[in-house]
């Protein structure tokens, strides 16, 4: 949901059909048990109509800031009704990719325009909950003693920024080595940077920006699309081997509970149960949450290095320009 991920909401481009098994083991389960075939489902009446793809994707932040002002209100109801729209909007969100597709709409733009609004979205849900709090205060408890309630929301929207881009990273990353033998994350930006230039729309460049910035933070340097390489053929051959290794199946499944949806999901189910929950909720991602990031970032990275450490440690040749 957050940010542009390897999964039917954000991929507006037709996936392998080798890719789709690893995007079901990633998905996060509501998404993919519920809300998925319910997109399916308006997908059958949307594409006999003149609605696009890119029109279902902007109205979702729309959606989500009408949830920022119902959290803006006291009692227990108005929290109902918020938890409720934002899931109306992370709904279309599944439906948006599939929409694309299924009118041949799919494109680079749309794909940044999704990821775009899925920042947003997010955005108005914690300005939501931080007014929520701010007007309507919770008992002051031990942590809320020590950090203002700004910083501990703030710090709960940052590691919850940091999941989703560190989830969905990797979760290309792995999948496009899996479907097709190459890296997506390496491959795919040298193409957008490729044919970057100064009347690209904003969206192209905003994707890229992301792409450089992941690059830099898993993989320790700085993207250059002459010099940098992705994976040889040995070394991911090597991780499709480990494709149904019980390690890898593990991996998926943390992956799906620490991805951007999922904390997103846990978030809008702690609104329904209450005042009380929702506030637990963000001292626990302020403390517990950067934790368990940071654990998930660690084991990704050694996963990789664990999957092709036999394989020859050469660099691809890099695709000319």
């Amino acid at each position: 949901m957050i940010p542009i991920a390897a999964s039917e909401s954000s991929d507006r481009a037709e996936p392998a059909a080798a890719e789709v098994p690893w995007k079901l083991r990633v998905e996060e389960p509501i998404n993919r048990f519920v809300y998925y075939p319910i997109a399916r489902q308006l997908v059958r009446l949307l594409v006999k109509t003149p609605i696009t793809a890119n029109q279902v994707t902007l109205i979702q932040p729309l959606i989500a800031a009408l949830a920022c002002y119902l959290l803006t209100l006291d009692g227990p109801y108005a929290l109902v009704a918020a938890a409720l729209v934002f899931e109306l909007r992370s709904m279309l969100d599944c439906a948006d990719g599939t929409l694309a597709r299924a009118k041949n709409q799919a494109s680079a733009n749309g794909h940044a325009l999704d990821g775009l609004c899925d920042w947003l979205g997010v955005v108005f849900l914690y300005l939501g909950i931080y007014l929520h709090f701010m007007l309507h205060p919770p008992p002051t408890g031990i942590w809320s003693a020590y950090l203002p309630m700004g910083a501990i929301v703030a710090i709960s929207l940052f590691q919850g920024a940091m999941r989703s881009f560190s989830a969905d990273y990797y979760m290309r990353k792995f999948g496009s080595i899996m479907a097709t033998g190459q890296d997506a994350t390496v491959e795919e930006l040298r193409a957008t940077q490729l044919t970057l230039s100064p009347d690209s729309p904003f969206t192209k460049k905003a994707e890229a920006w992301i792409g450089r910035c992941g690059h830099l933070a898993f993989q320790h340097e700085f993207f250059d699309v002459e010099r940098t390489s992705a994976l040889n053929p040995a070394q991911a051959q090597a991780l499709i081997d480990q494709r149904d290794a019980p390690l890898t199946k593990l991996i998926a499944f943390l992956a799906s509970i620490s991805s951007g949806d999922a904390y997103v999901r846990i978030t809008i189910i702690s609104l329904l149960l209450g005042h009380a929950w929702a506030w637990d909720l963000q001292l626990f991602w302020a403390s517990i949450g950067v934790v368990w990031i940071l654990a998930f970032w660690w084991l990704n990275a050694w996963f990789l290095r664990r999957a092709i450490a036999g394989a020859p440690d050469q660099q691809a040749e890099v695709v000319e320009a």
